[in-house]
């Protein structure tokens, strides 16, 4: 098409729109609306799959997850108890989050809120600081203690304005009061899905609806499990290839210390036999994540 041409057809379109401004006005606001809503989706997409988690060494972090005849699930509480001990000699240390909705009162207004309930030690474990106050800790996530929240920084500043008098405050989720000890950087989002605030999983029962808490349920899968590598991984896997970590399938007999309280329906048949595996971590490392080589047989599959 000549220059001409495409000039011609372009004061066509603008008499057509100046002819119906109201058309003109709704197809303007429907681009702006699609465009707008592919590029957060592409935003999004771009952080999972090109680009490394903004923490501390992301090439050394993997996700564990269970692998079962239906596929892949989440873990439980119990579960990730049993992996952080028999997994020490792979790993440095084991964190687990949970997401579930919350309603904050801040004063003037109550918004709403993605939640992750998180393990004392899943901040410190991503090496991730808090960009005001502090983060939690292993020190926040026990019976008894203070109710702490950290918030990120797109809620901060959605609840907030920005204000950095902010830490120190208390604010209400799901009508019980919580001090904003922190406020996270703003390139962090969690892991998994983006979260608003983290508070720790031992205040678990008290933001449930109904009260429970699934701290000692085996059977309750809805616990993502990140981990880091004690060692550097060492040679290439081809993409979407996983490493396999295969200690023997968990614990399900009676009497053992983390089994659950049994929220299975009775007849509904013994818990499939579940194998953790781990995977890497969402990135740009993904496609070329490695590991395996130098591992010993018995922990690491060879490659």
């Amino acid at each position: 098409m000549s220059t001409d041409a495409f000039l011609q057809d372009l004061r066509h379109a603008a008499r057509s729109l100046a002819r119906r401004p109201g058309q003109a006005v709704a197809v303007i606001a429907s681009l702006a609306l699609v465009i707008g809503a592919n590029v957060s989706v592409f935003s999004y997409l771009s952080f999972l799959l090109w680009q490394d988690l903004p923490v501390q060494d992301p090439a050394s972090l993997v996700s564990l997850d269970f692998e079962t005849p239906a596929g892949a699930v989440p873990g439980s509480y119990p579960d990730y108890l049993d992996l952080r001990a028999q997994s020490q000699g792979v790993l440095s240390g084991m964190a687990a989050y949970g997401i579930t909705s919350a309603a904050v009162d801040t004063g003037p207004e109550t918004l709403h809120a993605w939640l992750h309930l998180v393990t004392g030690n899943y901040l410190p474990l991503l090496g991730v600081d808090a960009r005001l106050g502090r983060r939690l800790g292993e020190e926040d996530d026990h019976a008894g203690a203070a109710r702490a929240v950290v918030l990120s920084h797109a809620f901060w500043r959605r609840a907030f304005g920005g204000d950095r008098s902010a830490v120190g405050r208390t604010v209400h989720v799901n009508g019980h009061a919580f001090t904003v000890v922190g406020v996270m950087p703003e390139s962090f989002i969690g892991t998994g899905l983006p979260a608003d605030a983290y508070v720790t999983i031992s205040q678990e029962a008290l933001l449930r609806v109904d009260g429970r808490d699934h701290r000692n349920d085996r059977d309750y899968a809805w616990l993502g499990l990140v981990g880091r590598l004690r060692q550097a991984p060492v040679c290439r896997w081809r993409k979407r290839r996983w490493a396999r970590w295969t200690p023997g399938s968990m614990p399900q007999q009676p009497g053992h210390p983390s089994a659950g309280s049994g929220s299975r329906q009775p007849g509904s048949g013994p818990m499939p036999r579940r194998r953790p595996f781990f995977s890497p971590p969402p990135g740009r490392r993904s496609a070329s994540w490695s590991s395996c080589s130098s591992w010993p047989a018995r922990t690491w599959p060879t490659c």
